[in-house]
């Protein structure tokens, strides 16, 4: 009997622990995310430095920024992780930014799924490859947003 309620009691903490870990999650909509790595970056990186962000919205209209202009656009989200922003539009401004800018707009272009873990979200192309890594956004952010 002692052995039973000890495993029984394992069993709980163990599934408040699983819990817990999955409240903990971010949420795709309403996060603004800025990019971590962008594996398709190389050595090009932010020359300037400008904040880097998206958001999707609860409505899937997508704003951010690529580190020299706004970007806007809708998305289309699904519950079993599919992803895929529409073709954004951004502003036409110059900058020193430009080459970043491109890469990120690239890697959002070709999102196809998405894996949130946490405060990390991971976006894959249509073959399941890794575009890049993100990561939840400062407060300073998400009021530039509003």
């Amino acid at each position: 009997m002692k052995f039973m309620k000890s495993g029984i009691l394992s069993a709980a903490v163990g599934i408040l622990i699983l819990a817990g870990g999955c409240a903990s999650d971010a949420a795709l909509k309403e996060t603004v995310w800025t990019p971590v790595k962008l594996e398709n970056q190389g050595s090009v990186g932010l020359v300037q430095d400008q904040p880097v962000w998206f958001s999707v919205g609860s409505d899937n209209k997508v704003t951010g920024n690529g580190g020299v202009n706004t970007i806007i656009g809708t998305a289309a989200v699904a519950e079993d992780g599919k992803l895929v922003f529409e073709p954004l539009a951004t502003t036409r401004k110059a900058g020193p930014n430009l080459a970043y800018e491109a890469i990120f707009l690239n890697a959002l272009n070709a999102t196809r799924t998405y894996q949130i873990k946490e405060e990390t979200l991971q976006v894959f192309d249509k073959g399941g490859n890794l575009l890049a890594t993100f990561t939840v956004g400062p407060e300073s952010l998400t009021k530039e947003k509003e």
